[in-house]
């Protein structure tokens, strides 16, 4: 059953609490790793969401995470080349203490012209457009193609959805996604945070039912719920 006790515990999904939030500190509404996910995904999508680089920045600089944070201000500094001189100036002072010496002195030499993909860049896990980054390489330009080609999964197109608060239609996608394929345990994750988030209980019941009706054995996290 969809009990009020279930859809209270823990901190929310950060598709629901961030996509609307305006502040560039963000405030532990929601777990680091998780809201360092969202935003990320986010920009993958949207390179030149300044907000949500600067959010994602000030996320890692309030959480001392120094090598996310340095893959953080490398991605800025390649969206912005030369511009945003002094954006990108005040974030790397503000993240200096964050950072390794070597890190902030690389930043610091690069200020003027910015930082392109042309160079050789740094190897961090925290970068998102290093093409030298492993399992990363052309990770924009592969979003964008299937944004262009139509080819958009069910969860990046829920995704994109909940990012401009439609959160019936992303309900309603899910659904039908996992309809299709029950068998997928991300479509099925996605679709009861959304449940929680929503309290919506008639939508809930209707979709149990439906996949009851289906001959389809529920995981626990129906019944949790």
């Amino acid at each position: 059953m969809l009990q009020d006790s279930g859809l209270t515990s823990g901190k929310p999904d950060p598709a629901f609490v961030l996509v609307s939030q305006k502040n560039l500190r963000l405030g532990g509404e929601c777990e680091t790793q998780d809201a360092w996910r969202y935003l990320s995904t986010l920009l993958v999508r949207n390179p030149l969401g300044l907000r949500r680089h600067v959010q994602r920045i000030y996320l890692l600089i309030d959480s001392d995470n120094p090598e996310l944070l340095f893959g953080a201000l490398v991605d800025l500094n390649l969206v912005l080349k030369d511009k945003g001189l002094d954006l990108r100036t005040t974030l790397l002072e503000r993240a200096k203490v964050h950072l390794g010496d070597d890190q902030y002195q690389y930043l610091y030499q690069h200020l003027d012209k910015g930082l392109s993909k042309e160079q050789v860049l740094p190897v961090t896990a925290g970068s998102l457009y290093d093409r030298a980054l492993v399992g990363l390489q052309d990770i924009v330009g592969r979003a964008k193609q299937e944004i262009d080609n139509g080819e958009l999964d069910a969860l990046t197109e829920a995704a994109s959805l909940l990012e401009y608060g439609q959160l019936d239609e992303a309900r309603r996608l899910l659904e039908n996604a996992l309809l299709e394929t029950p068998e997928d345990g991300m479509i099925e994750a996605e679709l009861l945070a959304i449940y929680r988030a929503t309290r919506n209980k008639e939508a809930f019941e209707q979709m149990r039912k439906r996949l009851q009706d289906n001959g389809l054995t529920l995981s626990p996290e129906w019944e949790q719920l």
